[in-house]
């Protein structure tokens, strides 16, 4: 999932803003299938009472906004996260060594109706080819036939005799023919998998509780928390809570 945030006192350019951003995934062949979040906001004290570290990918952030400017936002913006991307949207480049001092990835010119190829522009600066994270699994199954399975419906995989991966999704489970480590590299760097016992890739956005010693997810399964990791794995399940 990409999540980005849409901060602009402007209701006609927030919509211009989303309207164009759907736009723009939908002409990627890498995301076309992902899951696209824009959150919206009408001031920089609002979108700060809501934000913490890592819950956004990307900030388009306006700059002339009454009461906190966007220059004044993305100072607090980088007090939290010193990573996420930011991009400003302004109707002048007079703050364009700011937006360097904050690390801004840049700027785009308003009214964004008039700018439409900068947006894509800076998406593409921002998002270059690779960075956007897969949204579904398409692997092999028993009889060399392929599946896609969608990230956001995966509950969890664990590893069968054969050392291959079986994937247990809320209404059924599959085997596969993928060794489950190649499965788990693959799911490396999708914040959402975490290996909480051996052999168990465990999606946390299903987890409904904890207690010492496991998960409940959202349909009653209960999967283990590895004793010897237990601390390790309880604070990197709290870490995600607080940055969702």
């Amino acid at each position: 999932m990409i999540r980005i945030a849409l901060i602009d006192d402007s209701p006609t350019d927030i919509e211009i803003g989303q309207r164009y951003v759907k736009s723009y995934f939908e002409s990627r062949e890498d995301a076309r299938d992902m899951e696209i979040s824009i959150s919206t906001y009408l001031d920089g004290p609002s979108f700060l009472s809501e934000f913490e570290e890592g819950k956004f990918d990307l900030i388009f952030l306006d700059i002339y906004m009454p009461g906190m400017d966007g220059i004044e936002a993305a100072k607090n913006i980088r007090q939290k996260d010193e990573d996420v991307k930011i991009l400003f949207l302004t109707t002048s480049r007079e703050h364009a060594l700011e937006s360097y001092q904050v690390f801004a990835l840049g700027y785009i010119l308003k009214p964004l109706i008039s700018h439409k190829d900068d947006l894509f522009s800076a998406l593409n600066r921002a998002l270059p080819p690779g960075a956007l994270k897969p949204a579904a699994l398409i692997l092999r199954i028993p009889g060399n036939e392929t599946l896609k399975f969608p990230l956001s419906r995966i509950m969890y995989i664990d590893c069968n005799k054969s050392r291959t991966a079986t994937i247990h999704m809320k209404d059924k489970e599959a085997p596969t023919r993928e060794m489950f480590q190649e499965v788990a590299e693959t799911l490396s760097d999708d914040r959402r998998f975490f290996e909480c016992y051996h052999k168990v890739l465990l999606n946390m956005d299903f987890i409904e509780s904890m207690d010492d010693e496991s998960f409940r997810l959202t349909d009653g399964t209960v999967i283990p928390i590895s004793r010897r990791k237990k601390k390790e794995v309880k604070n990197h399940y709290m870490q995600y809570l607080l940055s969702k």
